[in-house]
């Protein structure tokens, strides 16, 4: 169900291709704001790419990578 991507996990291609139309991650903009969602299908293509850029830049297994500030 999960797949493990240079040591994160996400969810499986399999499940995006039979979950994708439904929510996955929500988020708040900000504190006032409604909650957005991001669909599995939307999160999936983020996912890929990410992994399309990290190989691009010569980032593979075993490579730390730092995410944030």
């Amino acid at each position: 169900m999960w797949d493990t991507i240079y040591g994160a996990h996400f969810p499986s291609h399999s499940v995006v291709q039979t979950q994708g139309h439904k929510d996955f991650l929500g988020y708040k903009p900000n504190a006032t704001s409604p909650y957005k969602w991001v669909t599995y299908k939307e999160f999936g293509g983020m996912v890929d790419k990410a992994k399309y850029l990290l190989h691009e830049a010569g980032i593979g297994p075993g490579d730390k990578v730092r995410v944030g500030g």
